[in-house]
C-alpha cells in the first residue's frame, strides 16, 4: 500500500517456499519497511581503506650529481597531485660538490616535510652516486616487490637507467624522471619517463647567464661573474688525473648554474682565461 500524503511505503514481500515448485527452497524474509524520509536521511557512506582501497606508495632515488634540486617542486607535485602517489621514502646520493645534497634536502623539505631523506655521501669518482643508489635499490628490491611500491629514479644517466630497466624485469614498477635539457639523456623504450620542466634559474645567486660577458668593454661586474662561475665549476666537477674536467660534466654543471642553452655555455667557456681542450669526443677534457 502506498500512502501518497504520508509518503510511506508499506509494501512487503514474502514468498512461500511451498509455492516455488513445491520444493524446500529457503524462505525469503520480508523486505524491511522504510519511509521515504528515512531513506533520504540515511548518510551516504563512501568506500574507505577497509573496503579494499589502497593508496599507491613510492620511493624516490635521486642522483644529486646529475639532477638539479630546482626540479624538486615539480617532481613532488607531479607524483602527489597528478599521479596520486604517496611518497614514503627518499634516497639522495652525491659527492656534495657545490652542496647539491643539502640543496636537494632543503627543496624537498618544503614539499615533503614529513620525510627525512636517506643521504648517501660518495667520493668524487665517476658514477659513484649511481653505484650507491643501485646498491640501495638492490637492498630494498624485495620490499618494493612485496609492497608493490613504485620506484622513481631521478637521473638521466645511462648507468642508473640501465639498472632501472633491470629492476622492471624483476617485476618492479619503475618510473624515470629528469628535467628537460639540451644535454643528451639516456632514453629507454621499456620505461615510462617523466620529463620535468626545464631548469630556468641558477642554483646560486649569479647574474643572468645570457649576459654578454664577451664584450671587450665589459665592466668589473662581468669579470666577477666569470670568476664566480669558474669557481663553482671547479667545486661541482671532478678534476681529472691529468688536470682539467670532463667536458660533458662541465656542460651539466653550467646547465645547473642557469646556462640553459648550448650557445650560452659555449659563449661563457670562451671567457675563461687560459682554457684549452685535451682529447676528443667523450674523453674531451677542459683545462682551466
Amino acid at each position: 500500500m502506498l500512502d501518497c500524503l504520508g509518503l510511506t511505503v508499506r509494501a512487503s514481500t514474502q514468498i512461500d517456499s511451498t509455492k516455488r515448485n513445491g520444493s524446500g527452497l529457503a524462505r525469503i524474509m520480508s523486505v524491511p519497511r522504510l519511509t521515504l524520509t528515512e531513506i533520504a536521511e540515511r548518510p551516504l557512506v563512501m568506500p574507505g581503506p577497509e573496503a579494499g582501497h589502497q593508496v599507491a606508495t613510492a620511493t624516490i632515488y635521486i642522483d644529486a650529481d646529475n639532477q638539479s634540486c630546482q626540479c624538486a617542486k615539480s617532481l613532488a607535485n607531479l607524483l602527489r597531485h597528478e599521479l596520486g602517489l604517496l611518497v614514503t621514502r627518499i634516497v639522495i646520493a652525491g659527492n656534495n660538490h657545490g652542496k647539491e645534497i643539502e640543496n636537494w634536502r632543503g627543496a624537498l623539505a618544503a614539499k615533503l616535510p614529513d620525510i627525512e631523506p636517506l643521504i648517501l655521501h660518495v667520493s668524487s669518482r665517476k658514477q659513484a652516486a649511481d653505484a650507491a643508489l643501485i646498491m640501495e635499490l638492490g637492498a630494498n628490491l624485495e620490499r618494493h616487490l612485496h609492497e608493490r611500491e613504485r620506484i622513481i629514479i631521478v637521473s638521466r644517466d645511462d648507468f642508473l637507467v640501465g639498472a632501472a630497466e633491470h629492476a622492471k624485469t624483476k617485476g618492479c614498477l619503475v618510473l624515470v624522471a629528469y628535467a628537460h635539457s639540451e644535454i643528451p639523456a639516456a632514453r629507454s623504450s621499456r620505461l615510462t619517463t617523466l620529463v620535468l620542466p626545464a631548469v630556468s634559474k641558477p642554483s646560486c645567486p649569479l647574474p643572468p647567464a645570457d649576459q654578454d660577458v664577451t664584450a671587450p668593454s665589459a665592466p668589473t661586474q662581468t669579470v666577477d661573474v666569470v670568476r664566480t662561475v669558474t669557481a663553482e665549476l671547479r667545486k661541482m666537477c671532478t678534476k681529472q688525473p691529468r688536470g682539467g674536467y670532463k667536458a660533458n660534466e662541465v656542460g651539466q654543471a653550467l646547465f645547473k648554474l642557469g646556462f640553459d642553452t648550448k650557445a650560452k655555455r659555449a659563449r661563457f667557456l670562451k671567457t675563461i682565461p687560459g682554457l684549452h681542450e685535451l682529447g676528443s669526443g667523450t674523453d674531451k677534457v677542459l683545462v682551466f
